[in-house]
């Protein structure tokens, strides 16, 4: 009888926890994209095909330079919604910042980087709507004097179970390009707020997370991402956080 007994706990522990993670699955909504170190909207290295939402503004910083041949710096990232199905951003880049490239010597492989990044989300029929199929184009580091990180890829997405998947084509036309070739990342929303994702670009794999936690009844809300490498190509990209609001 014990046994018995014992065993119908069990049971109803694990439909209990079957039914908790089912229900966050069904409830746990899209995350809100944040802006990533290479200044497009997504998760880690790859861009999502959503685009930040209109009307809304985004800063983000972060300490690391993925491509560089010195990881280790300061992004700064100031992002807009300017549409629904459009977002544009601007970034700056660099080591040091008492270096400037006109007054002094810099250390060897320096950068100062300013430049700009835009997303178009691609109108879609009903019929993908309805499957939540999104899908953009895009391309950051446009303009400035200097192209140290320029891509233009296009991104499509689209929920596949309990994962969000994404993939598309990208191609680096500068030197510290890490978005090149195609790209895949799936994503998992255990709970309301946080996620997990597997990607790839190329053969370039790493692991990325974000927690998104809202402030104020205003809308304010705090995004942290983390990406933790598993290869050393196209570059050493070492672990990096990311914080916006």
């Amino acid at each position: 009888m014990k046994s018995l007994v014992s065993t119908a706990q069990k049971v109803h522990h694990a439909l209990a926890a079957g039914m908790l993670l089912a229900s966050a699955w069904a409830h746990a909504t899209d995350l809100g994209p944040i802006l990533t170190a290479n200044g497009y909207s997504g998760l880690g290295l790859i861009p999502s095909a959503q685009v930040l939402k209109a009307g809304t503004w985004q800063a983000a910083y972060g300490t690391r330079i993925p491509g560089a041949i010195s990881p280790t710096g300061h992004n700064f990232l100031l992002g807009y919604g300017a549409r629904e199905d459009f977002e544009f951003s601007l970034r700056l880049t660099t080591q040091d910042f008492d270096c400037n490239f006109y007054k002094s010597e810099c250390p060897p492989n320096t950068i100062r980087d300013l430049s700009g990044s835009f997303k178009y989300a691609l109108p879609l029929p009903q019929w993908l709507k309805r499957h939540q199929v999104r899908m953009a184009l895009g391309a950051n580091d446009v303009g400035g004097a200097a192209t140290h990180f320029r891509s233009t890829y296009a991104v499509a997405s689209a929920p596949v179970g309990p994962l969000h998947v994404a993939a598309g084509l990208a191609r680096g036309t500068s030197i510290y390009s890490t978005l090149d070739g195609p790209f895949i990342t799936a994503s998992l929303r255990p709970w309301q707020g946080f996620e997990v994702a597997a990607q790839q670009v190329g053969s370039f794999r790493a692991v990325a997370a974000q927690y998104e936690r809202k402030l104020s009844a205003a809308g304010t809300t705090l995004h942290v991402g983390y990406t933790h490498p598993f290869t050393a190509t196209p570059r050493p990209t070492a672990h990096q956080w990311q914080l916006a609001l």
